[in-house]
C-alpha cells in the first residue's frame, strides 16, 4: 500500500511540476516542492521500518491470544531491542529448547546480525556441538571441561584488580559467619595476586597456590619482585608483611581458598585452565565480536569453572559498562540448561551484562531448577528477562508460573430473562485462565506460548502469542567433526612455581595444614576437602 501511495503521489508531483511551468503559478511550484519533501520523508520512513525489520528475530506467523476466544493471527517477531531486556525459556526434556530455541538463537545472532556471542551449554551433548557447526559454522572457540583437544584459557589473566575481584567472587564468596577467615584470604588474594601480575612472566592459578603455601616461592617472588622497577614499593612492602607471617598460621588461615583454589590446579583437565598462552582471551573474544562455545556436562568441577567462567565475562561486562554500555556493539550470552551452574554472583552480573549490551538468554526444564538455586532468583528473572516462552512443560510449579506470566482475561457474561409482563438483562464479568494445564502439557515440539514486551511508535506493548519455532536447518549434522587445538607447551613462558616447587611431599604436607580437625571455620568455608575434591588426583602430583 506505501508503494502505491507513493507512485501515486510521484504522479500528482508530476502533473504539478508541469501546471506550474506552463501557467507559471508559484504557488504549484511551490505545492510541488511540498510534495516532494513528503514523498522523500515517506520513503525514508519505509526505509527505515524494512531495516529494523531485517534485523528482527523473525518467528512467523503466530495466534495472538489476549482474547483466547477471538485470536488474531499475526507475525511474530522479536527486536533487537526486546532481545536486549533478556529471554526466560522452559521447557521439558524434548519439547525443543536446545535445537528450536537455543539453535534458532544462535542462527539468528550469526546469520541475520553476523554478531558474536558466547554460547554456554550445561547439558553437555555433543550432538548440539555438531548441530551448532552444521547450522551456523564452527565457533571461533570451542572449550570444554572435558574435551582434551578443546581450546585453553588462563582463568587468571586480566589486570590485578579486576583478577582480585574475580578471585574474591570464586574462592571466598560472600560470607559472615566467617567474616575473619574470609578478611584474611582477601587480604592474601589482595597483597600477593598484584605482585603475581607485575612480574616479568605470566602466572596462572598454580603459580598462586604455590606462592601461598611453599615459602620457599614466596621468598622468590619478593625478591624478583625488588629487581622490577614496576611493582610498587608500597605494595611489595605489604606482601612482604604477609610473607613473615609464620607460614604454618598463613595456610591455616586460607584454608578454605586453598581447598576452593585446588580444584582449579590440579586434574587431568587443568593444564587447559592454567596456560601461559591460552587460545581464549575474554577481553578480544568480545571486542572482535568472535563465538565460543563452552561445553559444560554437569560435575562438582564444571560448576567450579562455570563460576569463573562468568566471573570473567562479568569483568569485561563491567569495562563495556563503564565505556558507555548503551553505545557498546550486540553481544548476547546464551545459557542453555545452566540451572545448577548459577551462583551467588549471577544476578548482578546479569544486571550489570544487560547494561553492557550482552544480555542474557535462558532455558531450563523447569521452575524447581531455578528455586534450588535461590528462592528469589525466580523472582529476580522476572525482572530481568522481558520474554518468558514457555515449550511444553509438565511440572506443577512450572505450569503455575506459566500460566501466571500469561495470567488472565475478562469474560461478559449477559443473560436475559422474559415473562408475560416483564423482561430484564444483566450483564456480569469473570476472568478465566488464558491458558489451561492441558494445553501447556500437550504443546508439540517446538510449539510454545510466548509473552513479551515490545515498543511501537512509542507505545509499550505486551503481546501473547502462540506460536512454533521454525526449526533452523543443520543438515548433515552426524557428520560433522569437532575443532581440535594443539597446545605446545613453550618451556620458556611463565613462572611455572608448579613444576619447580611442588613434589608429593610437600604437597601432602598442605593437605594436612588444610584439614585440621579444630579449623572449623576455615572448613565452613569450602565445600569439600582436598581428598574428596572432584579436581584432586594422586597421579597429578
Amino acid at each position: 500500500m506505501k508503494t502505491v501511495a507513493l507512485l501515486m503521489l510521484g504522479v500528482v508531483l508530476i502533473d504539478l511540476l508541469v501546471l506550474s511551468v506552463v501557467w507559471s503559478l508559484w504557488f504549484l511550484a511551490m505545492a510541488s516542492l511540498v510534495a516532494a519533501f513528503m514523498i522523500l520523508l515517506l520513503r525514508r520512513q519505509s526505509h527505515n521500518q524494512a531495516e529494523t525489520l531485517a534485523s528482527d528475530w523473525q518467528l512467523g506467523e503466530a495466534l495472538e491470544i489476549t482474547n483466547p476466544d477471538r485470536p488474531q493471527r499475526e507475525p511474530c517477531s522479536l527486536p533487537v531491542k526486546t532481545l536486549m531486556q533478556g529471554v526466560l525459556c522452559f521447557g521439558q526434556p524434548g519439547a525443543g529448547k536446545s535445537e528450536s530455541f537455543s539453535l534458532g538463537y544462535v542462527n539468528y545472532v550469526r546469520n541475520t546480525l553476523g554478531k558474536g556471542m558466547a554460547f554456554f551449554d550445561g547439558k553437555g551433548d555433543l550432538d548440539i556441538i555438531r548441530k551448532y557447526i552444521a547450522c551456523v559454522g564452527e565457533p571461533d572457540y570451542l572449550f570444554s571441561t572435558e574435551l582434551p583437544d578443546s581450546a585453553s584459557i588462563n582463568l587468571m589473566s586480566g589486570d590485578a584488580a579486576s583478577v582480585v575481584d574475580r578471585l574474591s567472587a570464586v574462592l571466598i564468596g560472600e560470607s559472615t559467619s566467617t567474616s575473619y577467615y574470609a578478611d584474611e584470604q582477601y587480604t592474601a588474594l589482595n597483597r600477593v595476586v598484584p605482585i603475581l601480575l607485575t612480574l616479568d612472566q605470566p602466572a596462572n592459578l598454580r603459580d598462586l597456590y604455590v606462592v601461598l603455601t611453599v615459602e620457599d616461592a614466596g621468598y622468590e617472588l619478593i625478591r624478583r619482585a625488588r629487581q622490577l622497577d614496576t611493582v610498587h614499593a608500597e605494595q611489595l612492602s605489604l606482601a612482604k608483611a604477609w610473607f613473615d607471617i609464620p607460614q604454618q598460621d598463613r595456610i591455616r588461615n586460607v584454608a578454605g581458598l586453598l581447598n576452593r583454589l585446588f580444584v582449579y590446579v590440579s586434574g587431568e583437565h587443568t593444564d587447559r585452565l592454567n596456560a601461559y598462552q591460552p587460545d581464549i582471551d575474554i577481553a578480544r573474544l568480545i571486542a572482535r565480536g568472535q563465538c565460543a562455545y563452552f561445553h559444560m556436562p554437569y560435575t562438582k568441577y564444571s560448576a567450579a569453572v562455570a563460576i569463573a567462567l562468568i566471573e570473567m565475562f562479568a569483568v569485561e561486562a563491567r569495562q563495556r559498562q563503564l565505556g558507555g554500555g548503551s553505545d557498546a556493539d550486540y553481544y548476547p550470552l546464551l545459557f542453555d540448561d545452566w540451572g545448577k551452574f548459577v551462583h551467588d554472583g549471577f544476578s548482578p552480573f546479569m544486571a550489570r551484562a544487560r547494561s553492557a549490551a550482552m544480555p542474557a538468554a535462558f532455558s531450563f526444564q523447569s521452575v524447581a531448577q531455578i528455586k534450588e538455586v535461590s528462592p528469589t532468583f525466580l523472582e529476580q528473572l522476572d525482572d530481568l528477562a522481558a520474554t518468558k516462552i514457555f515449550l511444553r512443560i509438565q511440572g506443577e510449579s512450572t505450569i503455575d508460573y506459566a500460566r501466571r506470566m500469561l495470567d488472565r482475561y475478562e469474560v461478559a457474561d449477559v443473560s436475559v430473562s422474559r415473562d408475560r409482563h416483564r423482561s430484564s438483562n444483566s450483564m456480569s464479568m469473570r476472568e478465566n485462565a488464558r491458558v489451561s494445564a492441558r494445553e501447556l502439557k500437550q504443546l508439540a515440539t517446538g510449539s510454545a506460548y510466548l509473552s513479551t514486551q515490545i515498543t511501537q511508535q512509542g507505545q509499550a506493548r505486551n503481546p501473547l502469542w502462540k506460536m512454533q519455532f521454525p526449526l533452523p536447518a543443520f543438515p548433515d549434522w552426524q557428520s560433522q567433526s569437532l575443532p581440535q587445538y594443539t597446545h605446545q607447551d613453550d618451556l620458556q613462558i611463565g613462572l611455572r612455581f608448579w613444576e619447580r616447587y611442588l613434589n608429593p611431599y610437600k604437597l601432602d604436607a598442605i593437605r594436612k595444614l588444610t584439614q585440621q580437625d579444630n579449623e572449623t571455620e576455615a572448613s565452613q568455608l569450602t565445600p569439600a576437602t582436598l581428598a574428596s575434591n572432584p579436581g584432586w588426583s594422586e597421579a597429578a602430583c
